[in-house]
């Protein structure tokens, strides 16, 4: 059959579907084919075509290109750009001839597989016609020509005549219509790039300080273009540039003199600003207040920047809103009644209802009403399967996503395997366009909704086959078939019932699979968006598993909270702990050899709660409770709701490692608020170091605490010393001078020199178990070991041999500076012995710490290369030798600038420290030692190089 000469070949709604669309038009193009490459369409067009998809992909933009190369075929240009300009209508949610304005997609508007996929490869389309465009249409220097001078290569006359038929082409195509469909297609990216070219051709600036100069400020965008940006970077999860456009919109209604209705319906956009920066920074309350008094005046259409019917069929962006909070501040039940009361009054939007109440009922395991809501998108006939993640993402990423999860989850809970295997296939097919819209463009942040959704199907079948295997033991543990099953092992005696069977099914159980599952939640991003749903598939699948996974459940309600703690949904994260208490309350504690006749699962690493060998969450629950305190202002509350689990014995002796982590937070707290006494706090962290002394964050956060200490003793001791007062006391030693009446004491407990030892230690343990505060304890600890070495040295007697010093004089011998020195006090003795105290304790942490650890370091250790205090100065020396030696691509860069230095000791000490590591080092590495020196000498040469100056130019040498 001929292709059909009817321009646009696209129809939407009702026409055919991508593939059969996309054939359709290669065959036609490929028909009308003259150029060099027409009998290879013509090939392809008879029978590839039909088959492989990915080829019409291939050769799309090549028989475009000539379509636009022919002579004066204006007829092929026009239908190119009447395909484009179909598709992208379809897209944008646009069917009308004329171009209107700029309209914001409402929330949770539908976009057909067949206009997400055509959009997409529209997309890639001109992308690649832009990129032929530049490629072809800028010339290049090719090498070629006398005395290897290189040659311009010219455009022809054909592809010049084609350039500019491509760009009339790519200038018709309204960039407003390309980033609205980009929205709704999940491509806010995309969008943000189309629109910025939109205004940039109507002279709208947004970067004020690229206008040039007699060019108006104030940016020009209009209230439709300021929504419109903020929608798209509310999809892109950008809080900083929604304030931005905020104050865009803000800045021209002042500058304008709005009044009357303008002025009202800036007021609006600007209510609508706030309310999109309160969503995306989780403040779910707030938001409601908006949805809520929008929905009182009926005002819900002015929410979405849309001209929305006023037919009460239709849900409004205000309902939608209100909706959405519920959801995100986790009150499912509300949202499902809500959802049921909308069905009834709201018949155009049942389908997006539908799959909203059913979002809420398979979290909240109402299984009944997830069955009445999947019957209502059953009825419905409407197509749910449409993009939302393109303008922020309602519930799971994609309509009708939440629906599909909720088919297998029902199959799950009713422990139909059939059932759930043929829900599971059919979300996958779902799946499939926007994970191939998104593998067209290739990008990863649009895929990911979709490979979410893949995740929480795979942890549904699992879950069924931890079901599956668990029935059969039981099955097998009742009828007494335990003992002579091939592939069954005879129980323990230790234990018996239903963890005998389980422990004799030796690796065929299917909860082993469950095992996967905390590292892969471990591999997701730490968004509520992605995390929330696989949580709460989690719970279903522990409560399908019985009571003995009661403390999963409650554990992974604990992550939830965590999980709302850190963005920031303080409500929802004590509703999540609300739930935890009561899954907590609920959950029969059988532990040990007698309990586990009920308690199956236990004899595995059962995720989340790790059942094997887990205590209880209570204790975790606690600690949990006071961080989210905490993050709310209320500190005092917290350390109380700390102190109060650490009293309960029960949740003390249950959990020893939580509990000696909820020790170590309150230390922390009550050091930051003051609640305890310097000595309650220090007991308390010896406690902690009991339990934890081999971790890095207990000994940082006891080397910082004590850290704090010491910096307190030395603002006093530095008080105390510039006092005048006890100047005189300390020349009278004691006696003779009386302190007047309402002079300063000066109580110091601890002297600074009492703390540096200790806080020394603590850094460098720290360091030997982690890196994660590598960067705060490495660069503090050789502050305070150099510091205390060189009050040291102030009057340490210096060796026996002489030395020069910077200026060339002799130093000292330590005979005569015993001579000239006075008599050493105490504090100075305690200062020597500090030091070498200090010394000795990094010298032994050197030999145990990684070497790479002091890489950080490097700066702070070559510029005390010269220490006046000599065993410092040692040990410094043989770190720099050790760290020259194992990474001289590192080192030899700073340690070749020591050796160039103009002071004599340092420069000595440095090219002392290279000779060495020369010597030692592999004699693969050894030329690096000398090409270093050679580049420093060249690079000196280079920098004192005087260049001639050039005849005739007024240009300075320098």
């Amino acid at each position: 059959a001929k292709p059909p000469t009817a321009r646009p070949l696209y129809k939407a709604p009702g026409g055919p579907s991508f593939r059969r669309w996309l054939y359709s038009w290669c065959r036609a193009l490929a028909s009308e084919a003259t150029g060099p490459d027409a009998p290879v369409f013509a090939v392809c067009a008879a029978g590839v075509f039909k088959h492989d998809t990915r080829v019409m992909l291939f050769l799309l933009p090549r028989m475009v290109l000539d379509a636009l190369a022919a002579n004066h075929d204006a007829p092929r240009v026009t239908n190119v750009l009447a395909e484009i300009i179909a598709v992208l209508r379809d897209a944008a949610g646009n069917t009308s001839e004329s171009s209107p304005s700029v309209v914001v997609p409402p929330f949770g508007t539908h976009v057909s597989e067949q206009a997400e996929l055509a959009a997409q490869a529209v997309f890639t389309l001109l992308d690649q016609l832009a990129a032929w465009k530049e490629d072809v249409g800028n010339p290049v220097e090719v090498e070629g020509g006398k005395h290897g001078s290189g040659a311009v290569q010219t455009v022809s006359k054909n592809d010049q005549e084609t350039i500019s038929v491509l760009s009339g082409l790519l200038d018709a195509v309204p960039r407003e219509l390309l980033a609205r469909a980009a929205l709704r297609c999940g491509a806010p990216a995309r969008a943000l790039l189309y629109f910025e070219d939109h205004l940039r051709s109507n002279k709208n600036v947004l970067n004020q300080s690229s206008l040039k100069h007699g060019e108006p400020e104030g940016g020009g965008l209009d209230d439709q273009s300021a929504s419109f940006l903020a929608a798209t970077h509310r999809a892109l999860a950008e809080p900083d540039a929604l304030e931005a456009v905020a104050r865009l919109r803000s800045r021209r209604a002042l500058t304008g003199g709005l009044a009357g209705s303008d002025a009202l319906a800036a007021a609006r956009r600007r209510a609508e600003d706030a309310l999109l920066q309160h969503e995306q920074a989780g403040e779910w309350t707030e938001a409601m207040t908006h949805y809520e008094s929008a929905s009182r005046r009926g005002e819900g259409e002015s929410l979405g920047a849309n001209a929305l019917s006023q037919d009460s069929k239709q849900l409004d962006p205000a309902e939608r809103g209100r909706l959405r909070c519920l959801q995100g501040l986790g009150h499912l039940r509300a949202l499902e009644k809500e959802a049921e009361t909308l069905i009834a009054s709201r018949p155009d939007s049942r389908a997006e209802l539908a799959d909203m109440g059913a979002a809420a009922a398979w979290r909240l395991g109402e299984w009944d009403s997830l069955e009445n809501f999947l019957d209502v998108l059953d009825k419905s006939g409407a197509p749910v399967d449409g993009g939302a993640a393109g303008v922020g993402g309602d519930f799971a990423g994609r309509p009708g996503g939440e629906a599909a999860v909720g088919r297998v989850l029902l199959a799950l809970h009713r422990r139909d395997a059939d059932g759930v295997a043929r829900a599971a296939t059919a979300a996958r097919d779902a799946v499939i366009t926007p994970l191939a819209a998104a593998a067209m463009e290739g990008s990863y942040r649009r895929a990911h909704p979709a490979v979410v959704q893949l995740h929480l199907i795979r942890e549904a079948e699992e879950a069924m086959e931890a079901i599956v295997s668990l029935d059969s033991i039981s099955n097998l543990a009742g009828s007494g078939l335990t003992k002579n099953t091939p592939g069954v092992k005879r129980a323990r005696s230790g234990g018996g019932g239903a963890r005998a069977a389980a422990d004799g099914l030796d690796g065929h159980s299917g909860i082993e699979r469950l095992g996967d599952w905390d590292p892969r939640l471990d591999l997701t991003p730490s968004a509520m968006a992605t995390r929330e749903p696989i949580l709460a598939l989690r719970r279903v699948a522990y409560a399908a598993l019985g009571t003995a996974a009661e403390d999963a459940s409650a554990y992974t309600w604990l992550a939830q909270a965590k999980l709302c703690r850190a963005s920031g949904h303080a409500g929802a994260a004590q509703l999540a702990l609300f739930e935890a208490r009561a899954a907590l309350e609920s959950a029969s504690f059988r532990r040990g050899a007698g309990a586990a006749a009920d308690g199956i699962l236990q004899s595995t690493d059962f995720p989340g709660a790790k059942l094997k060998a887990s205590p209880a969450p209570g204790m975790a629950l606690a600690v949990e409770q006071a961080k989210l305190l905490w993050c709310t202002g209320r500190q005092h509350r917290a350390t109380v709701e700390i102190q109060e689990a650490l009293d309960d014995s029960a949740l003390r002796g249950a959990d020893p490692l939580t509990t000696s982590r909820a020790m170590l937070r309150l230390a922390r707290w009550s050091a930051a608020t003051g609640q305890r006494s310097k000595t309650d706090v220090l007991n308390i962290y010896s406690n902690v170091l009991r339990d934890q002394r081999h971790t890095e964050k207990a000994n940082f956060h006891v080397a910082k605490y004590m850290d704090d200490l010491l910096k307190d003793a030395k603002v006093r001791e530095d008080r105390k010393r510039g006092d005048p007062m006890n100047k005189d006391d300390a020349k009278s030693n004691g006696g003779g001078a009386q302190r007047p009446r309402g002079s300063k004491t000066w109580d110091v407990d601890e002297r600074s020199l009492d703390y540096v030892v200790e806080v020394i230690q603590h850094y460098a343990t720290s360091l030997r178990h982690g890196h994660r505060h590598a960067y705060e304890s490495l660069p503090r600890m050789l502050t305070l070991w150099f510091d205390v070495g060189a009050a040291a040295a102030m009057h340490a007697e210096t060796p026996t041999s002489t030395a020069q010093n910077g200026n060339g004089s002799r130093l000292q011998t330590g005979a005569q500076r015993t001579q000239n020195q006075p008599q050493l006090t105490s504090t100075q003795l305690k200062e020597r012995k500090v030091a070498l105290t200090a010394t000795n304790s990094l010298k032994d942490f050197s030999q145990k710490l990684p070497l790479y650890t002091w890489l950080p370091a490097l700066p702070q250790l070559t510029s005390r290369l010269c220490h006046p205090h000599h065993e410092t100065r040692q040990l410094i020396h043989e770190l720099l030798y050790r760290l020259v030696k194992n990474f001289p691509n590192q080192v030899l860069w700073s340690m070749t600038a020591m050796a160039r230095s103009t002071h004599v000791d340092r420069s000595s000490a440095a090219q002392r420290i290279l000779d060495r590591a020369k010597d030692g080092a592999p004699t693969s590495a050894r030329p690096l030692f000398e090409q270093s020196a050679a580049l420093c000498d060249q690079l000196i040469r280079v920098c004192a190089f005087q260049p001639k100056p050039v005849p005739g130019s007024s240009r300075s040498a320098k």
